[in-house]
């Protein structure tokens, strides 16, 4: 719904825009950097109680419930690591606010610093972001929200980027943050060593493969079975019809007979 919203009011303003204006985009920038900086110790104080519960699920040895809840920490800290980003972007932005209000395209310098903006602006709640997004479309137009290629040329930091992209959470990561939260916390605990299971795990699917061969191999032995013998018996009977006497039916039956145990 904040996108949503976002992109109705975003539209809404471009029917009415307006020139690219200094004084006011330094004032958002430096009012955006405060709300920023306030957000990121917000998420920082949450995600320290987060980690003290962690340390007591570890304590108690309720594992399950601690890897749970370290999934949602991993991805707050790259949120920090987001906004961190966003406060350099803005601060950069504030110092080079001569050279953009001169310049009539967008530089090289300053273009991953305004694409990164404009990319992150619709997915945080602050208002004063989505101004200096507006104010940065009034001066460089529609280009700067545009990614190419699944952002494959970093035109966007790729921090903000994956961030947003909610990649998986690796189970490498996760027993990093719980052994760091248990040395922190002095708690007793060691994370299972990933190496005997990754190894177990190789075993597991070296098995299903030979299992997978060998069931491959009975199914084209028994086709090949059921072939002759059909072929068999489709010669038996053409030979019952066209030999009718015992003798020679006798021969020929003898003979395929020894045909078949040749050839199986």
């Amino acid at each position: 719904m904040l996108v949503v919203s976002y992109v109705f009011n975003y539209l809404k303003d471009m029917v009415f825009k307006t020139p690219f204006d200094p004084e006011k985009a330094k004032l958002l920038l430096n009012e955006c950097i405060k709300r920023l900086k306030i957000l990121q110790k917000k998420i920082e104080s949450k995600n320290n109680e987060a980690k003290k519960e962690i340390s007591t699920y570890l304590e108690k040895g309720k594992v399950t419930n601690a890897r749970i809840k370290i999934d949602h920490i991993i991805r707050e800290d790259y949120n920090i690591e987001s906004l961190e980003v966003l406060i350099m972007y803005c601060e950069t932005m504030i110092s080079n606010l001569g050279f953009i209000t001169q310049s009539t395209e967008l530089d090289r310098s300053i273009a991953k610093a305004v694409k990164t903006i404009a990319f992150a602006a619709p997915r945080y709640d602050i208002k004063e972001l989505h101004e200096i997004h507006k104010e940065l479309v009034n001066k460089y137009g529609m280009e700067i929200n545009e990614v190419k290629n699944d952002n494959s040329e970093n035109e966007i930091h790729p921090k903000i980027y994956n961030f947003f992209k909610n990649k998986d959470i690796s189970e490498t990561l996760a027993n990093k943050y719980l052994t760091e939260i248990a040395n922190i916390y002095h708690i007793d605990w060691e994370c299972p060593p990933e190496e005997e299971k990754s190894k177990e795990k190789k075993e597991v699917n070296y098995n299903k493969i030979i299992i997978i061969i060998i069931i491959i191999y009975i199914y084209i032995y028994l086709f090949i079975l059921l072939f002759f013998v059909f072929i068999i018996i489709l010669l038996f009977l053409l030979l019952f019809y066209y030999f009718c006497y015992y003798y020679y039916f006798l021969f020929f039956i003898l003979y395929f007979i020894f045909l078949f145990y040749i050839f199986i």
